[in-house]
């Protein structure tokens, strides 16, 4: 839904692309909202739970795979930064939905040598 793509899914982690980024915050929000409603009909052992990270700029996207800035601050985000049922956004993100999506700065950080403002997500 929402014109995304998954092009690539390793170990524990799914790569997807949108054509905008106001799209993949809408698949962010509604894959933690189904799983927060599965979750609750099952025991804590078999509950599944995402850690998402979003940015948002140009990209090179082939048929399988996909690779730019953009990818590299994204799955940093999400793979080591994002806590479970969390959805944080890059401050490209945010800057570029000003107005159309509630969310709370969280923190700083350093990747890449680069500063990056992160934000909560609202549900």
């Amino acid at each position: 839904r929402g014109g995304g793509r998954v092009l690539s899914q390793r170990a524990d982690n799914i790569l997807a692309v949108y054509p905008a980024a106001l799209s993949a915050v809408k698949a962010a929000r509604r894959a933690q909202q189904f799983l927060k409603k599965d979750n609750a009909k099952r025991p804590p052992s078999d509950r599944f739970h995402l850690c998402i990270g979003i940015d948002a700029g140009p990209v090179l996207a082939l048929s399988d795979d996909v690779f730019g800035a953009a990818v590299n601050i994204a799955s940093k985000i999400g793979e080591d930064l994002a806590e479970k049922n969390e959805i944080l956004l890059s401050g490209e993100v945010v800057h570029r939905l000003a107005g159309r999506i509630r969310s709370s700065y969280a923190r700083s950080t350093q990747i890449g040598g680069r500063l990056f403002e992160l934000h909560r997500c609202a549900p």
